[in-house]
């Protein structure tokens, strides 16, 4: 596992892998800048994406947005609680 791992001139905030399997996890602190956090992973391909939230406000102004730019939610993300990593 390793924070801020490289993907060219960004970063995904947290990655691991696990045997085949990849995950990025990004931390959303706030709506702002999260799909282009969301589709640089998707494009990265790992295999799951999940967005980190500490405020239910943050989980559903970013699921809208995930919405919107993708016409639905992918399969590979998911939005879990700051709590669930603890």
């Amino acid at each position: 596992m390793e924070t801020e791992h490289s993907v060219g001139q960004e970063s995904i905030d947290v990655y691991a892998e696990r045997g085949d399997e990849a995950v990025a996890i990004e931390v959303a602190r706030s709506a702002w800048h999260e799909v282009e956090n969301v589709r640089k992973c998707l494009d990265y391909g790992v295999d799951q994406v999940r967005v980190a939230y500490l405020e239910d406000s943050v989980k559903y102004q970013v699921r809208e947005q995930v919405m919107e730019a993708f016409d639905g939610v992918p399969d590979r993300v998911e939005f879990v609680p700051v709590s669930e990593f603890t």
